[in-house]
């Protein structure tokens, strides 16, 4: 594979972020991160590189990140919403918005492991 097929992870909380992509990489996924909006839109500039993504949309603006994951969804980009809250309470909300799923916290390793695999190859 190509390293330029990404897997784009956003969060708020940089931490969780690292961990995240710690996470991705050490299992053989590139990755491309967003800890702002702005950082977000400059990853959608390379869309044509991403090959799913995970978006944590807490801490951000609704109107703001919502409208991102709708971007994603115009570029045919799968994606999944990763929610602390209920996922009942985010389900509706994600799939309006073009989301393939909702993720609970505290993610589970090999459901986060088979999605990537499903969507992109291992460098």
């Amino acid at each position: 594979m190509s390293e330029s097929l990404l897997i784009l992870a956003v969060d708020r909380n940089e931490r969780n972020l690292a961990l995240l992509t710690d996470f991705l990489c050490r299992h053989g996924y590139a990755t491309l991160c967003g800890h702002s909006l702005d950082a977000f839109d400059r990853a959608l500039h390379d869309s044509g590189k991403i090959r799913m993504a995970l978006v944590v949309t807490s801490g951000f603006d609704d109107d703001g990140i919502w409208s991102r994951c709708e971007c994603l969804r115009q570029n045919r980009i799968p994606f999944w919403v990763v929610s602390s809250q209920p996922v009942r309470r985010v389900h509706a909300w994600s799939i309006r918005h073009g989301a393939q799923g909702v993720l609970g916290k505290a993610l589970a390793r090999q459901e986060l492991l088979a999605l990537a695999h499903r969507f992109v190859v291992q460098v």
